[in-house]
């Protein structure tokens, strides 16, 4: 009986070393109130991650993203830079070396993904770019 298991055996272990790195959904939505839910994720690090981000409002004109910051990224800083990066979809050009990931801007009922590669160990800043949404748009993502 075994040695009839044994070649099942060996293709799911051959399966599982050339899987390659778990990856993981992440589902966000950002609302009119410039709220982005939920506030708290976490990931392995180095895993990959497909975030799907979700405009759950009703104003069109109110557009969001979800923006990854390095962890060393003056975040206050990145959101004012941001204001004036229209043509960039609200990332600054000046500022691209501290965005890990980033969406598209979403209008009310779209969604849009982003997949990444979660970075080293410890805790990172997401916000919405979109101007003025950074205070009250943001979160924390806890790479494991």
């Amino acid at each position: 009986m075994l040695l009839r298991l044994l070649p099942l055996l060996v293709l799911c272990i051959i399966a599982a070393v050339f899987a390659g790195p778990w990856q993981q959904t992440i589902r966000i939505e950002a609302d009119d109130l410039m709220r982005i839910k939920p506030t708290r994720i976490s990931a392995k690090s180095g895993s990959k991650v497909v975030l799907e981000l979700k405009n759950t409002g009703r104003i069109q004109s109110l557009q969001h993203n979800w923006v990854l910051l390095a962890a060393d990224t003056d975040v206050t800083g990145f959101g004012n830079a941001a204001m004036n990066a229209k043509s960039t979809g609200y990332i600054p050009a000046s500022m691209k070396d501290k965005v890990i990931a980033h969406t598209s801007l979403v209008s009310a009922g779209q969604s849009t993904t982003v997949t990444f590669t979660v970075p080293a160990k410890g805790t990172y800043t997401y916000i919405c770019s979109f101007p003025g949404h950074y205070s009250a748009g943001r979160g924390t993502l806890t790479a494991e």
